[in-house]
């Protein structure tokens, strides 16, 4: 006899489970503001750069 039905859960392929999210979509507003806020800090921090130039070096070698 099959045992009880459970829920079907989505994978993304990795092993993470996808989470269906419902369609109110307020809080995607805040989101966008987090992306900017995380590329203002990027491109003003000055180790970014120097990983930058030492991973170019690398790769040039």
């Amino acid at each position: 006899m099959p045992g009880p039905r459970t829920k079907q859960v989505l994978h993304d392929g990795r092993g993470c489970r996808i989470i269906p999210h419902n369609k109110d979509t307020s809080d995607d507003d805040n989101d966008d503001e987090d992306a900017e806020d995380n590329a203002e800090e990027d491109s003003s921090g000055e180790e970014n750069d120097k990983l930058d130039n030492d991973q170019d070096s690398f790769f040039q070698n």
